[in-house]
């Protein structure tokens, strides 16, 4: 399990997702809350994952959406996650 760790997905996962930066390119990162790793990827290693270079998906991630931050998380990384979890890659 990593925490707060970065995880890289290519660009064409943020285009089908609909997951712009604010300048309108398409993001290519987001740091979820925690990440359960398979167990293919080693869990001393950096606090990156890279779909973008064909490391293996998470088995889980997970993203804490408190009242404080409910847009960022369910309107930016929350967005990504859902589509994740309905199949997309990212």
């Amino acid at each position: 399990m990593l925490r707060e760790p970065n995880l890289h997905f290519p660009p064409r996962t943020s285009e089908d997702v609909v997951f712009p930066t604010a300048g309108g390119k398409p993001k290519l990162k987001v740091q979820p809350d925690a990440v359960d790793l398979p167990h293919a990827l080693d869990t001393d290693r950096e606090h990156n994952i890279r779909l973008d270079q064909d490391d293996d998906l998470p088995e889980q991630v997970v993203e804490v959406s408190p009242y404080s931050t409910e847009d960022n998380d369910l309107g930016g990384n929350g967005a990504c996650m859902l589509s994740w979890a309905s199949g997309s890659t990212c």
